[in-house]
């Protein structure tokens, strides 16, 4: 199996209820804490629920598979938990 960047996501663990709804202006909330993309400025996916795999080691950032996709979303604590 290829080691690439899209297998260690799929490696990761999902929230407890698997997708987060893409909130405008905000992001997704994920145990009380909003993470933000800048794939979450299309207008077409605004109030979508969105698989979301968290990474145990950075509380800073979890992964949303937004337009087909898998991308990182970064709280707006990212710079304390690293």
């Amino acid at each position: 199996v290829p080691y690439t960047e899209e297998f260690e996501i799929l490696t990761l663990p999902e929230i407890p209820r698997r997708t987060a709804k893409i909130k405008p202006g905000k992001g997704i909330k994920v145990n009380y804490l909003f993470y933000y993309s800048p794939a979450f400025r299309n207008a077409k996916v605004e109030n979508k629920k969105v698989p979301v795999r968290f990474d145990p080691m950075d509380a800073g950032r979890v992964f949303a598979f937004v337009d087909g996709k898998w991308t990182v979303c970064h709280s707006e604590y990212h710079s304390t938990f690293a």
